[in-house]
Order: structure tokens, then sequence, then C-alpha cells
């Protein structure tokens, strides 16, 4: 039983980390746009955060499959990955980065599946 409780700890400190510190700031870039020639010369980068997901995803099926293992006799231990899995609405999935050339300044927005989901941050696909 010891171990289940580790376990279930070891992953809640991991996505209490990645919500404090907003994961691993690395990913897919699916729109780069470097508007130098206009008024207010900014580079503009919309990130996916995979490596964010894939962890999220791996500490959801470590739930699940450690849920599933008859030696696990925590009391409720159903409800653990069903917290892990509305805590995801609240992590770090997608990140927008603007630099701006004229004046210099750098601005991270760090945005969760409940946020893109309510229209506060806003993706741009061309």
């Amino acid at each position: 039983m010891k171990k289940y409780a580790i376990a279930y700890l070891s992953m809640f400190l991991i996505l209490w980390i990645m919500g404090l510190t907003n994961g691993i700031p690395y990913g897919i870039t699916f729109l780069e746009d470097d508007l130098f020639y206009a008024f207010h010369p900014v580079l503009i980068r919309e990130i996916v955060l995979i490596y964010n997901i894939i962890i999220m995803l791996a500490c959801f099926v470590l739930a699940v499959v450690l849920a599933k293992q008859k030696q696990n006799v925590l009391m409720c231990k159903w409800l653990i990955p069903v917290i892990i899995f509305i805590w995801f609405a609240f992590l770090p999935v997608f990140m927008r980065e603007d630099i701006c050339y004229w004046p210099k300044g750098y601005t991270n927005e760090f945005a969760s599946l409940i946020s893109l989901m309510s229209g506060e941050h806003h993706i741009y696909i061309k």
C-alpha cells in the first residue's frame, strides 16, 4: 500500500510543479509570424507544449494502471485518476511568445485547455 501512496504522491508533485512553473516551455511551433516591417515590429510564435501533454498523459495512464492493480487497497483509488484528468484542464498546453524588436521586449503567455475553451486566449491560424 505504501508504494501506491508514494507513486500517487509523486504524480501529484510532478503535476503541481508543472502548474507552478508552466512545465517545459518547448514544443511544436505551428505559427511563426515575423512582423519586422510593421509599425510595431514583433515576432509572434504560437507553440503547442507537446512535452507537457505527454507528461500529463503519462501520469494519467500510470494512475489508471495503479488503480486497476488488485494489490492496491487505497480508499477511493478511482477518484485519483479522475482528479488528475480534471487537473489537466488547468495545466499549460499552449504558449504564445511575443518578441518585440523596438522597443525591446519579450512576453510569454501560457494557456490551459480551460482558458482556450473560455476564449481568454485566441489561437491565430493562417
